[in-house]
């Protein structure tokens, strides 16, 4: 079975270094992009229009100048609940507490390797 990933984040290095690592995770993957919110607001949509839902989104915070990543999570959340979300930043785990919209799971950005939070969300 292969698992479509929506991978959101502004700055393309990012995504292609988050590309790179998901195709190391041992599973057959479609990997999506999207340089911002709005981009990935409409291939949430699209995907579930078609009836294809995305398997994970691994959702960067900080896209300046907006919208940022909660808004992307929240959007999963109302209209792919079955959609998991992995929200990525630098920002420390205290702040990401204190944000409206809680993603599945939180990686800080630098503090290790997310394949196994990764494989985790997909159920592998």
């Amino acid at each position: 079975m292969i698992r479509r990933i929506l991978v959101v984040d502004d700055t393309p290095i990012a995504l292609v270094g988050m590309r790179a690592l998901l195709e190391t995770i041992g599973a057959e993957i479609e990997i999506v992009t999207a340089g911002g919110a709005t981009e990935a607001i409409s291939k949430i949509r699209e995907a579930v229009a078609a009836g294809q839902p995305f398997k994970l989104a691994i959702v960067d915070y900080r896209m300046p100048p907006g919208p940022y990543g909660d808004t992307v999570v929240a959007v999963v959340q109302a209209e792919s609940p079955d959609t998991p979300t992995l929200m990525t930043s630098s920002m420390s785990y205290a702040e990401y507490d204190k944000l409206p919209v809680r993603a599945t799971e939180f990686f800080q950005k630098g503090d290790g390797d997310p394949r196994g939070v990764v494989r985790r969300l997909l159920g592998l």
